[in-house]
């Protein structure tokens, strides 16, 4: 074999080896979904957050849509949570959801994404709050669905499983 043929294979290898490693499910998250309901009617606009109980671990949210189902994000959207056991918090605060920069009435994943890929393009990394316009902060579900230790409810999310968390919450 010549010298030039094996150098090509060598970057082809590699570069075959950086695609695979930035797959999705590479970071070893699995799916979850469920659905979030209070007096058996969906909940639109909720923040469902997993917080993990190891010190390992990371955290996952979602937030329902129309018909009160989430899908969690831990790295990237939509990708699940990592497998172990989460407490979980469920919040949903009054005013109107924030607006959609690709043309919807809502903001959707894609517009999330691409909110960030917009402000990393400009050296921004994060949300201020003086960049934030004025948010209605009152809570429309209890206050005790808002705090891990209060909330009742948990989570094993398992590698190999169903993962469907259906969460019930009351009013105040």
């Amino acid at each position: 074999m010549n010298k030039s043929f094996r150098v090509w294979c060598g970057l082809w290898l590699c570069l075959a080896g950086l695609l695979l490693g930035c797959t999705s499910g590479s970071s070893g998250t699995v799916g979850v979904s469920g659905k979030v309901t209070k007096g058996g009617q969906p909940v639109s606009g909720a923040l469902v957050a997993f917080r993990s109980t190891s010190a390992a671990g990371k955290a996952a949210s979602g937030t329902t849509d129309a018909s009160g189902e989430y899908k969690l994000t831990t790295f990237i959207n939509g990708d699940g949570a990592l497998p172990g056991s989460y407490q979980v918090t469920v919040t949903k605060f009054a005013g109107a959801a924030p607006p959609s920069v690709t043309g919807g009435t809502e903001a959707t994943p894609a517009d999330v994404d691409a909110i960030y890929k917009a402000m990393e393009a400009q050296g921004q990394n994060v949300l201020t709050p003086e960049k934030l316009a004025p948010v209605d902060t009152r809570n429309e579900i209890a206050a005790k669905f808002a705090n891990p230790q209060t909330s009742g409810f948990t989570a094993e999310v398992k590698s190999g499983g169903d993962n469907k968390f259906d969460f019930e919450v009351t009013d105040k």
